[in-house]
């Protein structure tokens, strides 16, 4: 009975021990100490709007324009942007008293 009672006390000694060897890590460098760390609630971001790509400009009586993946004519809203303006050449969009310029390959164009 002695027997038994010794090696079932030093495998609860060995289990209990083992869980605590889990919580240090053992490549860690000695006398290392992990800085505590908090537990910061995530903060909502607002998303800005995508800047918008023009993809194509289709002219026939009326021009229009496919700008990030979306068929839009003069006066539509796409990204946060109005369309102002669509030529055969350039689709001018405004946001917040701002305005902005797409054009098709403006490095080969030519008059």
């Amino acid at each position: 009975m002695g027997k038994w009672a010794f090696l079932l006390l030093a495998l609860g000694s060995a289990a209990l021990s083992s869980g605590a060897w889990a919580i240090t890590d053992p490549t860690a460098p000695l006398g290392y100490t992990e800085p505590k760390t908090q537990i910061v609630a995530p903060t909502t971001r607002t998303t800005a709007a995508p800047m918008p790509r023009l993809d194509s400009i289709l002219c026939r009586e009326q021009c229009s324009a496919v700008i990030s993946g979306e068929l839009v004519a003069p006066g539509d809203s796409v990204s946060g942007y109005q369309v102002k303006a669509i030529t055969a050449q350039q689709v001018t969009l405004t946001r917040g008293g701002r305005q902005l310029e797409l054009t098709m390959f403006p490095e080969f164009i030519r008059q």
